[in-house]
């Protein structure tokens, strides 16, 4: 919920935020397919793959004992994902109304094939954010950073060595890199 955070904090924020990246991000209101339920609240190992399979568009094979860990690190962890889960639903803090309000440069990256939070929702925020650029990639699911870590990184590399321009200043400031 990293990206949903990030939103919010620039929203509320945008005097603090220099530059906004965000990564197949939720905290948008959207109808999300239920059927991913189990996948987002995992009770069987096949859940688990189920999980894999919406995080990455070639998911790795994982053995039945890292998959167990994983469905027992899941299940620990099953109130505040519910909770989560039911926030992004059915919740009202979703930053639609308030994307106007980032206004620092900000870079949408997205998975073409994420179910989880589906490319329209990035769209949505380029379209939204004053400003924003977005980019698709075609190849990857959820996970795009984790997919192509070489070609994110890359990405995310050029966006931070820009110049920028400060919204209360016309000095143009070196972001970090």
């Amino acid at each position: 919920m990293g990206g949903w955070i990030s939103l919010a904090f620039a929203a509320a924020h945008p005097d603090r935020v220099e530059r906004l990246v965000v990564v197949d991000a939720a905290g948008l209101r959207f109808d999300p397919d239920l059927t991913l339920e189990r996948a987002l609240l995992p009770e069987t190992i096949d859940d688990m793959r189920m999980l894999i399979r919406a995080n990455f568009q070639r998911p790795v094979r994982l053995p039945a004992f890292v998959l167990r860990d994983l469905l027992r690190v899941a299940k620990r962890d099953a109130v505040p994902r519910t909770a989560l889960l039911q926030r992004l639903v059915y919740g009202d803090e979703h930053v639609d109304a308030h994307l106007e309000r980032i206004t620092m440069p900000c870079l949408v990256v997205w998975g073409r094939h994420d179910p989880l939070t589906p490319v329209a929702l990035g769209e949505r925020l380029a379209v939204t954010i004053p400003g924003a650029e977005m980019v698709v990639f075609e190849n990857a699911a959820h996970s795009p950073n984790v997919e192509e870590p070489e070609r994110f990184n890359a990405l995310l590399r050029d966006f931070l060595r820009r110049r920028v321009t400060l919204n209360d200043r016309d000095t143009p400031v070196a972001a970090l890199g």
